[in-house]
């Protein structure tokens, strides 16, 4: 008889053994049955595909692992290679060009782009379209644009084919293609070398598609980013062009920031009011701009207005009011900076101010003044006021217009030390009357001009303050209001300062004067 032993239980460690036993024997089954495609053959048209949601990079790994996807592309590359270039597969071509090899992509863009240049242009209008949609599709990568770039003839290629009756669509593609090149400062020199302005100058009057205008407005501020790019802009009528499509629409970005950049240079101020590009900055600052646009139109007026010429032309064709309605706008902080900086450039001529007081330019100084501004624009605003207060009908009207209450909200500030000057001098300026002294006097100037005292100042700055006390002090009233608001010890802290000559002596006769008012209970 046999003995019955009771079961002992498994342990954890046995039974996790057998299930990996049992895994390893039916994964063993399962390959023998029905063996797994190696990894380097899966099928090319889906690589294709996951490649346009890749990176550079990754294609790269792709197309590498891939075996199957890189002989297909030497396959479509003997297919291309060997038909009519002006038929030739683009979708095909576009797939070789993300993720064929280098010597692949050279292979193509030799044969291709040699195929590109012999070829006689005199065919129909929609083979030139494909011949320049084969171009374009070359140069969206960097590759092909470093091929089209090194190729002497591409260029003159694109140009003569552009003077062809082209349809609208190879229009466009032409003015991309020269877009693209031109993202390269190689291809900019190329572009310019080979008279592609007065290309893009015929494209520009052509019936063109939104995307083309856009193209050709990029391609010239691309230009326009060098010297020798404004330069050729210039003799070459590319001003003409930008005005002409500024009047089509949805260019503005491009053409503003290239005005922007052709007013940087004395050639390029002369040449844009020459050409009448102070209208085209009216025009598109009307526009519903991003605040970026709004920027440029207020960079190149205040690059215009640098010289007596371009102030001149600026309040000729009403660019007062253009900066009236920018100021207006949300803007950057860099476009505050750039309008507070043109109207105080325009300040600095009598016309200019004649002109600012005509066209209500204190209210938008003093609209500027209560935004959150950097010591910079504080100091344009303080600048362009103090240069307004300069002549009496400018003091009259910064009275009217209640700049002396911008003057103190300035004053409280954190200022330069020219900003600070600027404030005095105004405050300055404008105790020269007694209406003016009356102005400051109820509007709290006085106290403005003790926390300025109290601050680091220039010795004019210094001398400013004390010349504006001595002033106010030169009525009852003025004296009354000093002694009431403690003039007086600004006095005595003014005396201890590094001053002028002048301002020692004016500190001591604006004492004297105060003192010897009736109601003066000071020593």
């Amino acid at each position: 008889m046999l003995g019955i032993t009771t079961p002992v239980a498994p342990t954890q460690a046995q039974m996790e053994a057998q299930r990996r036993g049992a895994v390893t024997n039916t994964n063993q089954a399962q390959q023998q049955s029905a063996p797994l495609a190696p990894f380097y053959e899966l099928p090319s048209d889906l690589s294709w595909i996951l490649a346009n949601f890749l990176r550079l990079r990754d294609r790269v790994a792709l197309k590498i692992s891939n075996k199957g996807t890189y002989d297909d592309i030497d396959t479509t590359i003997n297919k291309l290679i060997t038909s009519d270039i002006r038929t030739i597969n683009k979708e095909a071509l576009k797939y070789i060009f993300k993720f064929g090899t280098g010597a692949q992509l050279t292979h193509v863009f030799d044969k291709g782009i040699q195929e590109l240049i012999s070829l006689d242009l005199s065919c129909t209008a929609s083979d030139r379209e494909n011949i320049a949609s084969v171009i374009l599709h070359i140069a969206m990568s960097d590759e092909g644009i470093t091929a089209l770039i090194a190729n002497p003839n591409v260029i003159t290629r694109l140009t003569t084919l552009a003077k062809q009756a082209n349809t609208e669509l190879g229009r466009e593609y032409i003015v991309a293609a020269i877009f693209k090149i031109s993202n390269r400062p190689a291809g900019r020199t190329a572009l310019i070398a080979n008279g592609v302005i007065t290309t893009l100058n015929h494209l520009a009057n052509q019936d063109n598609t939104e995307e083309g205008r856009s193209n050709i407005a990029a391609a010239i501020f691309k230009i326009s980013t060098r010297p020798a790019g404004i330069t050729a802009l210039i003799a070459n009528g590319a001003i003409t062009t930008l005005n002409h499509l500024a009047n089509q629409g949805n260019t503005e970005v491009s053409i503003v920031a290239a005005i922007f950049k052709i007013s940087t240079s004395d050639e390029g101020r002369t040449a844009l009011i020459a050409n009448g590009a102070i209208t085209t900055l009216n025009y598109l600052a009307a526009q519903d701009n991003s605040e970026y646009v709004q920027e440029w139109i207020a960079a190149a007026i205040r690059n215009i207005a640098m010289s007596n010429e371009g102030i001149a032309a600026l309040i000729a064709n009403g660019a007062i009011t253009t900066l009236n309605n920018l100021a207006n706008q949300d803007n950057t902080e860099e476009g505050r900076s750039n309008i507070a900086a043109a109207i105080f450039n325009i300040s600095t001529r009598p016309s200019g101010i004649t002109a600012l007081i005509a066209n209500d330019a204190i209210t938008t100084l003093n609209h500027l003044a209560a935004q959150d501004n950097s010591k910079y624009v504080q100091e344009c605003i303080a600048a362009a006021i103090r240069n307004i207060a300069m002549s009496n009908e400018g003091i009259a009207a910064l009275i009217e217009n209640d700049a002396i209450t911008t003057l103190n909200n300035l004053a409280a500030q954190d200022n330069t030390e020219y900003g600070r000057e600027c404030i005095a001098a105004t405050i300055y300026d404008i105790s020269t009357s007694l209406a003016g002294d009356t102005a400051l006097i109820a509007n709290g100037a006085i106290t403005t001009l003790n926390n300025l005292a109290a601050q680091k100042n220039t010795e004019y700055g210094l001398q400013y303050i004390v010349t504006a006390i001595r002033h106010i002090a030169m009525s009852d009233e003025g004296r009354t209001a000093l002694i009431a608001n403690g003039a007086l010890t600004t006095l005595n802290h003014l005396a201890n300062q590094d001053n002028t000559e002048v301002g020692r002596e004016y500190i001591e006769e604006a004492k004297t004067l105060l003192k010897s008012n009736r109601y003066c209970t000071i020593s």
